[in-house]
């Protein structure tokens, strides 16, 4: 297999979601739910914009944690290293500040696979789910490029007929 270009997002669900702003606040923002990926998957952010009472519209600034940063309501980022890693989402209007973060846990994947004739069967073997999205897997010169949302569960496999190699 080979994840060199890279994965999509697998994301647990629980997980705690700091916000700061006060009581009386007129702007709220936040950066969603803890997440779970691998190195080389990019993962997708949300801002959601909770509460604006201000006239004027809201910027958007992402800090990953990991010396990059990102703008905007939607952005995307793929980490290189495993590790843990606090997101902050810094939001402002006018002269209104919002902030919120959440923890993203990178982590190595356990990815095995097996030629059973007709199809390959692809196992992970982590405690994590994992998101193949844009994994490339090739079998005796043909390749297939996983899309979107293609997730193993941990310690389960999947099958992949090798009529879609190409």
């Amino acid at each position: 297999t080979d994840n060199s270009s890279s994965s999509s997002d697998s994301q647990s669900s629980g997980g705690s979601v700091t916000n700061v702003s006060s009581p009386s606040a007129q702007l709220e923002v936040s950066a969603g739910i803890d997440r779970t990926t691998t190195p080389g998957s990019p993962i997708w952010f949300q801002a959601t914009v909770k509460k604006n009472t201000t006239k004027t519209s809201v910027e958007l600034n992402w800090s990953f944690g990991d010396g990059f940063v990102g703008v905007g309501s939607l952005v995307s980022h793929t980490y290189k290293y495993a590790g843990d890693y606090i997101v902050v989402l810094s939001a402002k209007a006018g002269d209104i500040f919002s902030v919120s973060r959440l923890k993203v846990k990178v982590t190595d994947s356990n990815i095995e696979v097996f030629d059973k004739g007709q199809y390959l069967e692809i196992s992970n073997k982590s405690n994590n789910e994992i998101n193949l999205f844009n994994w490339k897997i090739e079998n005796k010169g043909k390749g297939f490029i996983f899309q979107p949302n293609t997730i193993i569960l941990s310690h389960s496999s999947i099958k992949l007929d090798k009529a879609v190699l190409t």
